[in-house]
């Protein structure tokens, strides 16, 4: 129940869940299950954007895991650790508990968590400005997302290399990964929990992208009135009225009337 809550985003209730169950565990000395209990409360506390407490938990949760040699557990929290930190913005602790994840994920075979891992460490390389690395990392996720269909995997690897080439100053390709992600996730809605918010995202990004740099109204155009309908905000709202400020209303229903998303 816990792991609902979280994947919609509620996260006193979630939160709530996860004591409940680390509670009932401790009494019953289940370590192993100790273990799952402090990882997952450090995940709500990630999502809240408590770094500090999460990894608290997180190596808490590794250390029990660590003496049972759940190694599975292990891989999953060390890239735990490794986001965490480099959401607290240190890259050294992030690339280092990333490159354990990844090296125990390949030692044991469990080639879904190394797509993550790769994910992970790719952010690390973006957010250091190695877009070589970066990008390589994200393809490499990619490539073993397709062989284990792992679709979560493939569309949070689309959107980074989106991310990364954008940040490189490459938009024709950063829209060409864009485009794929966006087709991905409207064509397997139930893989992403909160997929109205996320598709949003990705066409908010195509629309920007073809708007501010490439003035690409018929792109723009649909993208952004879909990003707006989908999951309405701000700089949704924003960015539609700049277009329209720049093109005109009229041709902005004209071309919304004509151009159609596939």
């Amino acid at each position: 129940m816990g792991g609902i809550y979280n994947d919609v985003h509620k996260f006193d209730l979630a939160l709530n869940c996860f004591e409940k169950a680390l509670k009932i565990r401790r009494k019953s000395n289940n370590k192993a299950s100790i273990g799952v209990s402090l990882n997952n409360i450090g995940l709500i506390h990630s999502g809240r954007g408590n770094h500090v407490v999460a990894l608290r938990y997180y190596k808490d949760s590794l250390k029990i895991k660590q003496d049972y040699k759940d190694h599975n557990g292990q891989a999953v929290t060390l890239d735990n650790i490794g986001c965490t930190y480099l959401s607290l913005g240190n890259i050294c602790e992030a690339l280092r508990y990333t490159n354990k994840s990844l090296a125990l994920s390949n030692k044991i075979g469990n080639i879904e968590n190394v797509a993550v891992a790769l994910n992970s460490m790719g952010s690390i390389y973006l957010k250091a400005r190695k877009f070589d690395e970066a990008i390589k990392a994200f393809e490499e996720s990619i490539i073993i997302s397709e062989r284990t269909k792992n679709m979560l995997s493939h569309v949070t690897a689309l959107n980074n290399l989106g991310n990364a080439n954008s940040e490189n100053l490459e938009y024709r390709k950063a829209l060409d990964y864009f485009f794929k992600s966006f087709k991905m996730q409207r064509e397997n809605t139930s893989i992403i929990f909160d997929f109205p918010e996320k598709i949003s995202a990705i066409a908010y990004r195509i629309a920007e992208i073809s708007y501010v740099h490439m003035r690409d109204y018929i792109t723009t155009v649909p993208y952004a009135h879909f990003a707006l309908k989908n999951f309405p905000d701000s700089d949704k709202y924003n960015l539609v009225n700049n277009i329209t400020e720049s093109i005109g209303s009229e041709r902005f229903e004209l071309i919304l009337s004509t151009y159609k998303i596939n």
